[in-house]
């Protein structure tokens, strides 16, 4: 039973792969720092930024091409926004748990609950 399981996964994980391959062929488009940043939900500042501080790497996420323009590879950006995704999930997640209350606010909590 576990080994079914673990070939349907596998052919599941397949067709995956070649869904986001023929996804990536139709959106070829993100080559451009508009077009990243729209698909990013960013602005093209924030891409300029990533590429400063090295969030999005020469030669992973993006090329110079012979113009001296940066080109970006498509699948690389969609992998970063997955990866970025699964990031800021955990990091919101931790945030709550570190948060600090004001002095006052704690009193007037107390007699509230």
């Amino acid at each position: 039973m576990f080994e079914e399981l673990l070939e349907k996964i596998n052919i599941i994980e397949k067709n995956m792969s070649l869904l986001l391959d023929l996804h990536l062929q139709q959106t070829n488009s993100l080559t451009t720092y508009n077009e990243v940043a729209l698909f990013l939900g960013k602005t093209k500042r924030t891409i300029f930024n990533y590429i400063k501080e090295s969030k999005l790497v020469r030669d992973q996420h993006y090329y110079i091409n012979t113009a001296g323009k940066a080109v970006f590879i498509p699948k690389a950006i969609v992998e970063f926004k997955q990866s970025s995704f699964q990031t800021q999930s955990v990091n919101n997640s931790n945030a709550c748990g570190s948060r600090v209350m004001h002095p006052v606010a704690s009193k007037m909590l107390q007699g509230v609950a």
